[in-house]
């Protein structure tokens, strides 16, 4: 539009327009980003029914804000097998509805939905800068989500701390390299996924899995050394041929932020199969100012171990009187009801403690391990009392293909109280029983003298050399509770094994500092290593034939606590044994030793097989220059030694390349290099009487790939004839100790 201006009010008249034009378009701008920044908060998905999304303040330092989502689903299993994400933004969110857009469009949300898992938000309490400061908060969590905690409190009661897993991106990964990858806030953390962020000077706490994107290489090699790897699975995973859990992956990506793609993977990846362990606290008893370097193990995978898992719940447990159970079968079992094969497998009831759940007894204490690779059913039931088991049993009986002469029962602290009390009252029933960490409530054994000259009931039994629940830790050193001696007793009875005297009623005279725990020697001893360090300690008592029917096992170094070794112990012990289902005999897998021998010889043999001859390329006339070429050699010896030589058998110019009547005035030099050896020098190649020794074997070799190398000196002031310089030379392969 034109406006005219001859005189000032026309002046006025031109502007005002102009004005309320230019005010309408600022105002026209503000409206379109309001609406555009209403729009992108109305993008993020609603919360689900049932899930809570809260703004949690004061969280170890007044003033914080920590945002939390508890899935609709929560504790679903249990609250021991639920996972927690910890969730370290760039800078904080600036609200709980931006944290909360942005945890959707990252995937977190649905991840938490999908998985029953907790996400845990931190806000840095020092303007959007992560510092030192924000542990406080880390440690504020920690207490806030500890196991004490009632249902009445609102909180969560996260009380194994097992699962706990944290993803940042930049500065929020920075601060996770910083400051959760040393002592003592690793001990908990059973994963990180890194996006972008620096990697500051800092000595690892502990070992700690991560998923690396876009990381540095001082990140990579940080974590790596943290973790000790030493093999490699694919050309992006690290990990510790000791312990898997001890692993690294190193993305290909180059996000600095967080991937929603990304993020599915490092879950699926790395954080499902991955736990920390409590082993030497009683964790659940104690909040979160317990310092331990919680042990890093892999879970279960149930795919590689071929296991299906079931849950029996609601009208399918029948008139059992269980209110659930959970199987694991051997996909073996499976595939053979459908072809009709007629092979019978063995059966476990594993009972779970006390405040546990079936899963996390079954797979914490190794049942699951034992049913993959051992072929064993194992069947976990919610009521371990005896009625509703026996009565699931029968329904196991008739669902399943299950060898009747071999079924067993275990438990672990209360469900190794249900384990005795099966024992009680159908001892008959059972090939033999595992009670581990028999809690301290008493447990008779009423019935079982009556069986005294009718059967054999093996029995493996264990405690943890510290645990508060089958010890007395009142005493110095710990031993072993008297009615657990008692019942003890009543086992070596039922046996035929003879009771040591000081083990005997009223047991004053136990001797727990020579023979700490048990109070009276056991024989035959012996020390088992496991995979996480803590030995167990096994002795066999045996009947008055020899047959080993009762083990007494110490975990050392563990409070009350599961672990996954032992259930691979105890089945090595109770697999030995089977029971007739109709007359109740007994049957022993004996080990009878006998002398054998198996064998093969090996020819004398020394092998070298060489590749295409070296060419040294064209040699340029008044030009100094060394040119070098290489060929290949494979060397075979079973000799107790072995040389790899050269030489110049040709009596003429003896060591030097020659072309007709002329030859170079510098020596041809050579030298060989292997995997094991990459150091060695040129040097002249010899005559036959003294030829150059390029490799030398200590002992047999197959197949050694060898790397013949040949250097020539060319002096610019060195004669060349026309045509072409050559020697044909020995390489021989020789031994002093065939």
């Amino acid at each position: 539009m034109h406006y005219a201006v001859p005189t000032s009010p026309g002046v006025l008249m031109a502007i005002r327009p102009r004005a309320v034009l230019m005010l309408a378009t600022v105002l026209v701008v503000v409206l379109s980003l309001v609406a555009a920044a209403t729009a992108s908060a109305q993008s993020a998905p609603p919360i689900t029914p049932g899930a809570k999304w809260q703004d949690i303040p004061d969280l170890g330092v007044t003033g914080s804000h920590t945002y939390m989502y508890t899935p609709s689903a929560l504790f679903d299993p249990a609250p021991m097998l639920t996972p927690v994400l910890f969730v370290y933004s760039n800078t904080g969110y600036a609200s709980q509805d931006a944290a909360w857009t942005a945890l959707s469009n990252a995937g977190l949300v649905a991840r938490a939905e999908a998985d029953h898992a907790v996400l845990i938000v931190q806000n840095p309490v020092a303007g959007g800068v992560w510092s030192a400061a924000d542990l406080s908060v880390y440690d504020g969590v920690m207490h806030y989500i500890w196991g004490a905690n009632t249902a009445a409190s609102g909180k969560p009661a996260l009380s194994y701390y097992r699962l706990n897993y944290l993803v940042g991106e930049g500065a929020g990964a920075s601060f996770i390299n910083q400051y959760m990858t040393v002592a003592p806030q690793v001990y908990r953390v059973a994963g990180v996924a890194t996006f972008g962020g620096a990697m500051p000077d800092v000595t690892a706490g502990s070992a700690v899995p991560a998923y690396l994107v876009g990381a540095s290489d001082k990140a990579v090699s940080f974590y790596k050394g943290a973790n000790g790897v030493n093999r490699t699975s694919g050309a992006n995973t690290f990990y510790n041929s000791a312990n898997e859990a001890k692993q690294v992956i190193v993305s290909g990506a180059s996000n600095t932020s967080f991937d929603r793609a990304l993020l599915d993977d490092a879950y699926e990846s790395l954080f499902r199969y991955t736990t920390r362990q409590a082993l030497t606290t009683a964790v659940y008893q104690n909040n979160g100012d317990t310092i331990e370097d919680f042990t890093l193990m892999q879970r279960p995978n149930l795919a590689k171990l071929n296991l299906t898992q079931r849950l029996v719940s609601g009208a399918d447990t029948g008139t059992t009187g269980q209110p659930r159970w959970y199987e694991w079968i051997p996909n073996e079992v499976l595939a053979g009801m459908e072809s009709g094969s007629t092979k019978k497998y063995p059966l476990v009831i594993d009972l779970h403690g006390g405040g546990d759940h079936e899963i996390y007894e079954a797979e914490s204490n190794g049942w699951m391990e034992v049913a993959g690779t051992k072929k064993v059913i194992v069947v976990a039931p919610f009521d371990g009392a005896v009625t509703p088991t026996m009565n699931m049993l029968a329904a196991i009986k008739a669902k399943y293909p299950v060898d009747l002469s071999r079924i067993y029962v275990t438990g672990f602290s209360r469900g190794a109280a249900g384990t005795w009390a099966l024992t009680n009252a159908f001892p008959d029933q059972f090939a033999g029983v595992a009670p581990m960490s028999s809690p301290s409530g008493n447990t008779n054994l009423p019935a079982l003298p009556q069986w005294n000259d009718k059967i054999d009931l093996p029995m493996w039994f264990s405690v943890n050399s510290i645990e508060y629940a089958a010890l007395d830790k009142t005493q110095t050193p710990y031993r072993i509770r008297q009615f657990w001696l008692r019942n003890l007793n009543t086992m070596m009875d039922l046996n035929g094994i003879k009771i040591p005297p000081l083990n005997a009623i009223p047991w004053t005279t136990s001797d727990f500092v020579t023979y700490p725990l048990y109070g009276f020697p056991i024989p035959e001893q012996r020390s088992i290593p496991t995979k996480w360090g803590f030995p167990i300690t096994v002795g066999t008592l045996r009947n008055a034939y020899g047959i080993p029917l009762m083990e007494l096992a110490a975990a050392q170094g563990l409070e009350h606590t599961h672990y996954m070794p032992l259930a691979g112990v105890a089945w090595d012990f109770l697999s030995k044994y089977s029971r007739d289902p109709v007359t109740k005999e007994l049957h022993i897998l004996t080990e009878t030793p006998a002398s054998g021998s198996v064998g093969g010889t090996v020819p004398a043999t020394l092998s070298l097989t060489l590749g295409s001859p070296a060419q040294l390329g064209t040699f340029t006339p008044g030009v100094t220059r060394t040119y070098e070429a290489s060929t290949s050699a494979s060397v075979t010896s079973t000799a107790g030694d072995a040389t790899l030589s050269v030489s110049d058998s040709s009596g003429t110019a003896t060591g030097h390349l020659v072309n007709g009547a002329f030859s170079l005035p510098q020596f041809l030099q050579a030298r060989a290099r292997n995997a094991t050896n990459t150091g060695t020098a040129f040097n002249n190649v010899g005559s036959s009487a003294s030829p150059l020794n390029l490799l030398t074997y200590g002992g047999p070799v197959s197949n050694d790939q060898v790397s013949l190398q040949f250097s020539q000196l060319v002096n610019s002031t060195d004669p060349l004839r026309t045509g072409a310089y050559s020697k044909a030379l020995t390489f021989t392969l020789s031994t002093t100790t065939p």
